[in-house]
């Protein structure tokens, strides 16, 4: 297994295959790729590279909780997109946050 320690390492790497979306579909399929130690899979994911952030990498009950620091992650835009539907008719204009 090969870790690139850096944006610029990973951007130099030649993968056999790159799985873009960090999510559990793409996960799952890197994962499925890597069982075949002869071939090196990168996976690609939307957003700053932030190694060692303990806002991402301390486990949470739950995405709306805060974490261990005090530091909202949903609506936080230093970690979230912060999208929104358009407005839906069927509720009153309302629109609906994509997590």
């Amino acid at each position: 297994a090969v870790s690139a320690s850096s944006a610029t390492s990973f951007a130099k790497t030649s993968f056999d295959f790159l799985v873009i979306g960090g999510g559990n579909a793409g996960l799952v399929v890197a994962s499925r790729l890597s069982e075949n130690p002869s071939v090196l899979v990168g996976v690609l994911e939307a957003g700053k590279y932030r190694p060692g952030d303990p806002v991402i990498e301390v486990p949470q009950s739950s995405a709306a909780a805060k974490n261990p620091n005090g530091i909202s992650l949903l609506g936080n835009p230093d970690y979230d997109w912060r999208f929104t539907s358009v407005p839906q008719p069927g509720l009153n204009g309302t629109t609906i946050r994509y997590p």
